[in-house]
């Protein structure tokens, strides 16, 4: 068995937050096919590519940008009507309101809804594993609760596997680790 090509590439968020999308952005929203196309060709390049690399760090940074703002027509964009969330139901990174698997454009809202309707939170993007059709993205999430004003930090790592260049799976994880063993990485 062939071993595959693993490449951490290290995520620069833009420092300024944007209100609106960009030129792409307005596009991809305009039409449908052509994220999934863009997204699909460059996952055939390999993953040391810099071009693979730096479209794929834009993408991240900007998905995650766009949720963010609240952008849900954008951020649905690059994912597959039949998507599974997954969230994990134990540990540190379970949040009561939001556990278990949702499926489905409808369930990426109601995880959008459990995770901004009470929090204001910011999400610090650091660091992108590339292992062909999965990303594990690593990063610093900070929020505040609107209601009782708490604040909870910690860190965030999620794994999305691609296919016919779509988001098919999202899942959260507690620690670095076993988003590592999900996508196969085990250190």
């Amino acid at each position: 068995m062939s071993r595959r090509e693993v490449v951490r590439t290290p995520l620069r968020p833009p420092s300024a937050t944007r209100r609106g999308r960009t030129l792409d952005e307005r596009l991809y929203v305009r039409f449908p096919t052509l994220l999934p196309r863009l997204v699909s060709a460059v996952m055939h390049l390999r993953p040391r590519s810099r071009v693979r690399r730096a479209f794929l760090s834009r993408l991240v940074c900007g998905g995650w940008a766009a949720s963010d703002r609240g952008d849900l027509n954008l951020s649905l964009c690059g994912y597959d009507p039949d998507v599974e969330i997954r969230w994990p139901e134990s540990g540190s990174r379970a949040i009561p309101d939001l556990q278990g698997v949702y499926r489905g454009h409808e369930g990426y809202r109601q995880v959008w809804l459990a995770m901004h309707d009470p929090w204001d939170a910011d999400v610090r993007l650091e660091e992108m594993i590339d292992a062909g059709d999965r990303l594990l993205v690593g990063g610093q999430v900070t929020a505040r609760g609107r209601g009782s004003g708490i604040d909870v930090s910690g860190p965030l790592f999620a794994l999305f596997t691609f296919r016919a260049g779509r988001i098919i799976g999202e899942q959260y994880f507690n620690d670095r680790e076993e988003g590592l063993e999900a996508a196969g990485l085990s250190e």
